[in-house]
């Protein structure tokens, strides 16, 4: 009887407060930050309770900084977008204005012999932003939606 009743309190004393842990360190490996084991219901392992209460604890706060630098970058990457794109429209704006200039018959005049250069010099400026323009289509946009996606996928994955 005395072997049973040995038995007995070590499975109390270690046994219990293990398969509590178990428990608990299972929650965490489940996403779930905000739980915490009662130190005191883990007997002689109570020490380790508390230290597993500390690193969840830790691991929580992190989590939360990660969820909130995420959430500014995002917001970043989101303005930067609208100003790409603004970029981009204020660039074909002005695309049209130049193609407009040099669609304007030349008109012969004593300043005849400054319009080919003005017009030589809009073509070069229009030939800018078109390139300018192509780049900012073409790389930005894709590499911004592209990061917005990816912060919006992790922020996802962190809240839970």
């Amino acid at each position: 009887m005395s072997q049973l009743s040995y038995m007995l309190r070590a499975f109390r004393r270690f046994i219990a407060p293990i398969s509590k842990i178990n428990a608990f360190i299972d929650e965490l490996a489940d996403g779930n930050m905000t739980i915490r084991i009662d130190e005191k219901s883990a007997g002689q392992l109570g020490s380790i309770a508390s230290a597993l209460n500390h690193t969840a604890s830790s691991w929580q706060e992190v989590l939360n900084k990660v969820v909130f630098a995420s959430n500014e970058v995002t917001q970043y990457a989101q303005q930067l977008s609208s100003g790409a794109q603004q970029t981009n429209m204020a660039t074909s704006h002005i695309s049209e204005v130049i193609e407009e200039v040099l669609q304007v018959p030349m008109i012969r005049s004593k300043e005849s012999a400054q319009l080919p250069m003005s017009s030589c010099i809009c073509l070069r400026v229009w030939h800018m932003l078109q390139q300018i323009q192509n780049k900012l289509q073409n790389k930005s946009m894709i590499h911004l939606k592209k990061q917005i996606k990816d912060l919006q996928l992790f922020q996802q994955q962190a809240a839970k």
